[in-house]
């Protein structure tokens, strides 16, 4: 079986990885170039002129349907990844070995069917027969468990948060007074509140800064409060977090917050990772829970302000002290 190299940035696209055993392609090799602009395709056009290339070329329709799987795995189109699970279904007892360039084994194939159908029942809402389909891509295929393990992860916040409430009398730890502050305190008039989680040892956090300030100031105007909330609960963690304060109070004059043990903000909303962003209305309720670079987030935003325009990142300028 052939091997090309891939320069691929994404953990779902890491875990599909190209077998270890594989053989190298000589350098100069034309179908070593036919093959890297298949699998490296960056557009839908490079990747379709790369598949007529390929199909020209004699390539087997195995190695472009490998192709075209994983240019969605890079692209995180979980929708269209989802559409193919038919055509993948379809094609599950023609596979060949010989005809893959991206399989060591027949499980590992199989196993992208799986997740393909897993895929296919969450976009129906059907959760059960997601579980199903998962946890066979995860017993047919275990090293590719770091592409299952984010979407699961996902799922179950998503479910979680369908059914929670948060108590809007519980006090929360300000980062720049020593005094709590009650949750519906910062929603008071407000349409919705956002809730930063963020941790000054986190380069994520830190590399986002500049666009959450931007995005703070866009939500502002739009009467949305903005909780900016410091995830670590330790003493040295708040001495950092007023440091931080003190940098951008100026262009974050929104509640300044520190997380708790007792009582969890982050804990209660299934945070993992900085920077995360929880959407809430003026009830409690949870619009939105994930990472704010997901285009979910904006979406989300927009049904409260539609008026709302995302604002462009600016350079992001690291503190020292």
């Amino acid at each position: 079986m052939k091997r090309i190299k891939l320069s691929l940035s994404i953990a779902l696209l890491t875990a599909f990885a190209l077998p270890s055993n594989a053989q190298e392609i000589p350098r100069y090799d034309s179908r070593q170039e036919t093959l890297e602009r298949l699998f490296s395709a960056r557009s839908e056009a490079a990747l379709q002129q790369a598949i007529d290339e390929a199909r020209k070329a004699g390539f087997s329709e195995q190695s472009l349907t490998e192709a075209r799987f994983l240019f969605l795995i890079d692209k995180q189109d979980h929708r269209a990844l989802a559409a193919m699970a038919d055509e993948l279904e379809a094609k599950k007892d023609t596979f060949s070995l010989n005809d893959s360039e991206i399989f060591s084994l027949e499980d590992d194939w199989l196993a992208i069917i799986s997740f393909t159908k897993s895929l296919a029942e969450l976009e129906q809402g059907n959760i059960e027969g997601f579980k199903k389909n998962i946890t066979e891509a995860f017993w047919l295929s275990p090293q590719q468990a770091s592409a299952y393990t984010p979407i699961i992860e996902k799922t179950k916040t998503a479910e979680a948060m369908k059914q929670l409430t948060l108590d809007l009398e519980q006090r929360v730890l300000q980062l720049n007074v020593d005094d709590g502050i009650a949750l519906k305190e910062t929603l008071k008039g407000k349409s919705a509140a956002l809730i930063h989680f963020w941790s000054p040892w986190s380069e994520a956090s830190e590399a986002s800064m500049a666009d959450f300030i931007l995005t703070a100031r866009e939500l502002n105007k739009h009467n949305i409060a903005i909780l900016h909330t410091l995830i670590d609960i330790t003493i040295e963690g708040r001495g950092e977090g007023q440091y931080i304060y003190k940098l951008h109070n100026k262009d974050l004059p929104y509640f300044w917050l520190q997380d708790t043990k007792n009582n969890s903000l982050s804990g209660t909303l299934r945070v993992r990772d900085t920077p995360t962003v929880c959407l809430l209305t003026p009830e409690g309720k949870v619009l939105f829970n994930g990472a704010p670079s997901d285009p979910n987030f904006w979406n989300t935003v927009k049904l409260i302000a539609p008026e709302l325009q995302r604002p462009n990142a600016q350079p992001h300028q690291g503190h020292n002290h």
